[in-house]
C-alpha cells in the first residue's frame, strides 16, 4: 500500500476511534443557550504515515477549539464551534449528540477540503444514516468557525440535547488519495494531521486505544 492511502485510513481510524468515546456526564443545564468554553494548547498532533500514538502540540493553533455553542430553538440545534485556527485543509467536524439519559446518541460528522463537502447524520454508533431535510454543517474558514444545523425533527425532537465535539484537521485527503505511485513520498507537512476534543486537555495514550475513560459531552440544553 502507498504511503498516501495510508496516510488516509490512519486520520479516519484515529478520527472514529475518537468521536466513539465522546460520552459521559456534564454539568446540568436548562437554558435554550449554552456556551463552553474549551482550553487552548490542547491540540494533538498525529502522523499520517505510522501508527505512533498522538502527541500533545501545545504550540499548535490549527484545530484548536476555543468554544463550543449549543442553540436549542423550537425547529433545529445549532452548534457553533469557534477554532484559534481552521485552515483550508482537509477540516473534519464530529458531534455526539444525547438526547435522553439511556438511549443511544446521534452522530453528525462532516468534512470539507479543496472541492468535496460531506456530511452524515446517523443514530447510535456507526448505525444507518439518516436522511434528514435542512441538516447542514459550514466550514467558515475566514471566521475560524464550524457551524452545524440539526432539526429537531431528525432528532426525535427532544426535550434536551448534550453535546460532544471533536474537530481534526489535515492535509487534502483526495490529493492523497489519488497520488500517484506506491513509492510516493510524502512531504513532513502532509504527514502531519491535528485533533482536538472539546472538554478535554491532557489524553492519555490508552485513550487512543479504545481502553481509556470517555470524554466529556457538554451540559444539557433545553429547548427555547
Amino acid at each position: 500500500m502507498s504511503r498516501a492511502p495510508r496516510a488516509m485510513t490512519r486520520l479516519l481510524g484515529v478520527f472514529a476511534l475518537a468521536i466513539a468515546l465522546v460520552a459521559g456526564s456534564g454539568v446540568a443545564s436548562y437554558a435554550a443557550s449554552v456556551t463552553w468554553r474549551d482550553d487552548t494548547g490542547d491540540v494533538y498532533s498525529l502522523s499520517l504515515a505510522d501508527e505512533s500514538t498522538p502527541s500533545p502540540a501545545p504550540g499548535e493553533a490549527e484545530s484548536d477549539i476555543t468554544s463550543v455553542t449549543i442553540r436549542h430553538g423550537a425547529a433545529a440545534v445549532m452548534v457553533t464551534v469557534r477554532l484559534r485556527s481552521l485552515p483550508p485543509r482537509f477540516d473534519t467536524v464530529g458531534l455526539k449528540i444525547k438526547t435522553s439519559s439511556s438511549g443511544p446518541a446521534y452522530l453528525a460528522t462532516a468534512s470539507a477540503g479543496p472541492g468535496m463537502k460531506i456530511w452524515q447524520l446517523s443514530k447510535g454508533g456507526v448505525g444507518k444514516p439518516i436522511q434528514c431535510r435542512g441538516y447542514h454543517v459550514g466550514f467558515k474558514v475566514a471566521a475560524d468557525v464550524i457551524q452545524a444545523r440539526i432539526p429537531r425533527a431528525c432528532l426525535g425532537n427532544p426535550r434536551w440535547v448534550r453535546v460532544g465535539a471533536m474537530v481534526s484537521t489535515a492535509p487534502d485527503l483526495l490529493s492523497l488519495l489519488f497520488s500517484a505511485g506506491d513509492d510516493e513520498e510524502l512531504s513532513a507537512e502532509d504527514e502531519i494531521g491535528y485533533v482536538d476534543v472539546a472538554g478535554i486537555g491532557a489524553i492519555p495514550d490508552s485513550m487512543w486505544r479504545a481502553s481509556g475513560s470517555p470524554l466529556p459531552l457538554g451540559p444539557k440544553v433545553r429547548r427555547g
